[in-house]
């Protein structure tokens, strides 16, 4: 253990322990754009920067995401010349990124509202996040930096597309201005994971929760996708959860359980529509099913309850349900006696969300509006502008 001050107030902890860790578990905030704590410091943006006075010698700034807790430091956060020197480094940032809203927060916060630096409109500061994050992390080198000073560039070995990049996308994720480092390093397609509780219509991560009103309402990694289980790299989630939940060898098991009673809750055999070619889906990106479309209203939903096409997210002007598809069919002759009412349901809350000029068309070949109150709801639909078409 060493003891350090850090402004006036002497802190004691492990030997070697970076600065800027020591710093934040005091409560004081230091800006940064290429420290994270599952990487190893870089010191490359130097908004982190803290006037470090060592006995003996006279003070100096550094980066506090590197330089290490050290016996009988003094350590200043705040200082003219500390607040001087982060305003030029933000200014410069900026300079090079005006477009990047992180930036322009961070030199807001530090009282820079503009440059007196010719812009680049770059998409890159240099920071190294990617880089580490491949490299340690990944165990890839799918991306790297080339060249000094002002031909410094970031770009895949050899400058072009490479096998190395497993298109997990963390590079994207870590990036702190937004830059799309993935589109270097491969040409392939990422890792999209599609959320089967949105029905495909979203994404998800590969640790995430089930959805909002899961009990226990608690994220779970997914074995199938996560890095770590399947590559032995990566790692992170252990590093950054501070409730050290995080167990990579946990293993399923049965529970018995005795309880009073059992309810048993089969519900239907859900219709595959994409037999019926002609009808477009799977095919048509804005041919969804009628469970994809309850999803879409939800507030909850991937769209938040906001009435949107899949294809390119704008609000439809017409929306047709077609009906009694597969209920004709030698392999099932029967009807579900569920899809009237639900389709009913589904077009006025559509025209609630999306607004009365929302064309709504059922096409059916037969009504069922057979249970109590059922017939007076799809009068009232037909009274709200739904149009039913035989």
């Amino acid at each position: 253990m060493v003891t350090l001050t850090i402004n006036n107030q002497k802190v004691e902890v492990e030997k070697e322990t970076k600065l800027l860790g020591v710093i934040e578990s005091l409560g004081i905030k230091i800006p940064t754009l290429c420290n994270h704590k599952a990487l190893t410091p870089y010191g490359a943006c130097r908004l982190c920067i803290v006037e470090v006075q060592v006995p003996g010698r006279a003070s100096s700034v550094q980066a506090s995401c590197s330089y290490p807790a050290l016996e009988g430091i003094n350590v200043f956060t705040d200082t003219d010349r500390v607040k001087r020197a982060r305003r030029i480094v933000a200014e410069l940032l900026l300079a090079r990124c005006p477009d990047s809203e992180v930036i322009k927060r961070i030199a807001t916060e530090l009282g820079v509202h503009e440059t007196r630096i010719k812009k680049k409109y770059d998409d890159c500061v240099y920071c190294g996040l990617c880089v580490r994050m491949c490299q340690e992390r990944m165990g890839r080198s799918a991306i790297g930096f080339t060249g000094r000073g002002p031909r410094k560039k970031l770009e895949p070995p050899f400058g072009k597309h490479n096998e190395m990049c497993w298109t997990c996308g963390a590079c994207d994720f870590i990036c702190p201005v937004g830059k799309k480092v993935r589109s270097l390093t491969s040409k392939n397609a990422p890792m999209a994971i599609l959320n089967s509780y949105n029905m495909g219509l979203s994404e998800r991560p590969a640790v995430s929760i089930y959805y909002p009103q899961a009990v226990p309402n608690k994220p779970v990694i997914d074995n199938d996708y996560c890095i770590r289980l399947n590559h032995s790299a990566c790692g992170i989630c252990e590093e950054v959860c501070e409730a050290k939940a995080i167990n990579y060898d946990q293993e399923d098991k049965k529970v018995e359980l005795d309880v009073g009673a059992v309810v048993l809750s089969p519900g239907y055999e859900i219709f595959d529509p994409s037999v019926k070619k002609e009808l477009g889906y799977g095919r048509y990106p804005n041919v969804v099913t009628a469970l994809q479309f309850e999803r879409i209203l939800s507030p909850s939903g991937p769209f938040a309850g906001r009435v949107s096409r899949p294809s390119d997210k704008k609000t439809p002007k017409r929306i047709a349900f077609i009906q009694c598809v597969g209920s004709r069919d030698y392999e099932r002759d029967y009807c579900s006696a569920v899809c009237c009412m639900y389709a009913t349901k589904e077009a006025i809350i559509a025209k609630e969300h999306a607004g009365e000029n929302l064309e709504c068309d059922i096409f059916f070949m037969d009504i069922r509006a057979f249970s109590k109150g059922f017939e007076t709801y799809f009068e009232s639909a037909k009274k709200l502008g739904v149009n039913y078409i035989r």
